[in-house]
């Protein structure tokens, strides 16, 4: 027991519960089976006189008698007592988004034009978010998750637009994301989001428009967590760009947009 107990308690948090509960259950295989045959020998030495005090060992017995109860039964006892307490802990262990963390993240995206609006026209971006899970795991099934604000500050976004039209730069922000993420899983999370923001350009976007204008998304991505607080994103999102009327005309631009990212949560 004294070369099992500090593998038992060393055992790093970044790991998986399948692969703790593999590590448990190959420490303690030996101690459960030396257990085992201690009692069967137990059972083999021993005579009993009628007295339950009082036993024996037979000829070529070695152990003594009290020897072989205590030790034998404590330690199966104690084997059994510290699988199922170490049972209980990694069932216990929370998932990543529990306990409402902050989340810090920056991603990079980009996509292209569809009918609804102005045509050839691509996009890519860059930018930096700062989150809060607000809410504790709820919902039934697959539905089961919580609720998560988000804003993203956006340094960097890049237009190529049709000539005559000339190519825009802009800076951006969108500070009202509202996410729900699926928690059934514990590493690989689905989440549906819904934002919106603000978009300024050196140049008119579209032609002869604004260069202020509207952001709109709804996305649907994954969050893969390698550990306890990190998580590689992906999502696929639908971006409307316009000026909300702010000038005449006002085509404005629907997109289809890629993003990967990266995510801490603390």
């Amino acid at each position: 027991m004294t070369s099992t107990c500090p593998r038992l308690f060393s055992v790093s948090p970044r790991l998986s519960r399948k692969r703790h509960s593999n590590r448990v259950a190959q420490a303690l295989l030996p101690v459960l089976v030396s257990c085992w045959k201690m009692r069967e020998h137990r059972q083999e030495c021993l005579c009993h006189t009628g007295v339950p005090e009082l036993r024996f060992p037979r000829d070529g017995c070695r152990s003594e008698p009290f020897i072989l109860r205590t030790c034998g039964s404590g330690r199966l006892l104690a084997a059994i007592f510290l699988l199922t307490c170490t049972a209980t802990l990694v069932q216990a262990q929370s998932k990543p988004l529990d306990k409402q963390p902050w989340d810090y993240g920056f991603w990079i995206g980009g996509g292209f034009s569809v009918p609804g609006g102005t045509k050839d026209t691509q996009a890519m971006n860059a930018g930096v978010r700062l989150g809060k899970v607000l809410t504790d795991n709820a919902g039934p099934g697959f539905l089961r998750g919580n609720f998560e604000w988000s804003a993203d500050l956006i340094p960097f976004y890049f237009l190529w637009q049709p000539a005559p039209a000339r190519d825009a730069f802009g800076e951006g922000a969108n500070p009202l994301n509202l996410k729900w993420n699926f928690t059934h899983s514990a590493r690989v999370i689905p989440f549906a989001e819904l934002g919106g923001g603000l978009l300024f350009t050196n140049h008119a976007v579209p032609l002869n428009t604004s260069h202020l204008n509207f952001l709109t998304h709804a996305a649907l991505g994954f969050q893969f967590f390698n550990n306890e607080r990190r998580a590689f994103t992906a999502n696929v999102q639908f971006q409307h760009i316009s000026n909300a009327g702010l000038s005449e005309p006002n085509p404005g631009i629907n997109t289809v947009q890629f993003q990967l990212g990266v995510n801490w949560f603390k």
